[in-house]
């Protein structure tokens, strides 16, 4: 690729590079090249050589994007076709809006988890109690994943149960860890097979990705064909 790149003639502005290295620097020093210096020093890289590596991967991203990505082109009735070939694989998995509360599973729990049902009971909201009481990970949201696939997100015996659960109910305590969780399952949205509109998105990346690892194969076959290429035996 960097053959290919200085036997043409356009060349990529050096303001590119010097942005690049503002940018790399600020971004993972803050801004202080000493520190980048010493990590340099480390690995036994100089600053300059640094610059260098920096600077062909410039090269090649921009090559790669001129000769690559700039001869991917997708059509609306590509996607349409992908869509309709295999419409069984665009469908969206039902999903649950699930709430977890945890109690530590101590000698305490029976009298703290009494007192969290009579609140609930009362009509006290499941995620107040959750931001109030809960010593799980999600208390500061409330114990709310928000819609989620539970075999994706849950532990396994949380998803077991909020999916045994109807839309609005609250499970028994289960035992996970240290803790004793309630969840509850506050609705939940069915299995749907998504439509071309929904689904034109992912199926056009998926299809740039397949078409454009095609072109860049036979690119690179092409620049390896006309290389010229050094082999030395090592002592």
């Amino acid at each position: 690729v960097l053959q290919e790149y200085w036997a043409g003639e356009q060349r990529i502005p050096a303001t590119a590079l010097v942005n690049a290295v503002n940018e790399f620097i600020e971004t993972r020093y803050q801004g202080d090249v000493s520190a980048l210096q010493r990590d340099l020093a480390k690995s036994r890289i100089t600053y300059d050589d640094w610059k260098d590596m920096l600077e062909q991967q410039i090269i090649v991203r921009s090559m790669r994007q001129t000769f690559v990505g700039a001869n991917v082109h997708i059509s609306p009735n590509e996607i349409a076709m992908a869509y309709e070939g295999k419409k069984s694989e665009w469908v969206q998995p039902a999903k649950i809006n699930v709430l977890t509360f945890a109690l530590p599973d101590n000698a305490s729990f029976d009298a703290d988890y009494a007192k969290f049902k009579a609140r609930l009971a009362a009509g006290e909201d499941f995620s107040a109690l959750a931001k109030e009481l809960s010593v799980d990970a999600m208390a500061e949201a409330g114990g709310d994943y928000g819609l989620i696939v539970p075999d994706d997100v849950l532990a396994p015996p949380l998803a077991k149960a909020v999916k045994s659960l109807k839309d609005g109910a609250v499970s028994d305590p289960i035992k996970l860890g240290a803790n004793r969780y309630i969840v509850l399952r506050k609705s939940s949205v069915p299995e749907k097979t998504l439509s071309l509109r929904e689904a034109q998105a992912d199926i056009e990346r998926k299809l740039y990705d397949k078409e454009s690892e095609r072109i860049f194969k036979s690119w690179i076959a092409r620049l390896r064909s006309n290389a010229k290429i050094k082999k030395f035996d090592l002592p």
